[in-house]
């Protein structure tokens, strides 16, 4: 098993539908595959800080 904490995607401002793509991507890296550019795009979009 696998178990993450996602306090810190939250405080960015990440919501539900991140959390699935989120899921997605750490099932294709168990699979082996590259997502260095899918992660840096989905990261991009949360810059600021929304909770303290």
């Amino acid at each position: 098993g696998l178990r993450i904490g996602v306090q810190e995607m939250t405080r960015m401002g990440m919501k539900e539908s991140e959390m699935g793509e989120i899921a997605q991507l750490m099932g294709a890296v168990m699979k082996g595959e590259y997502v260095l550019q899918q992660v840096g795009r989905l990261r991009e979009q949360f810059t600021d800080v929304q909770f303290c």
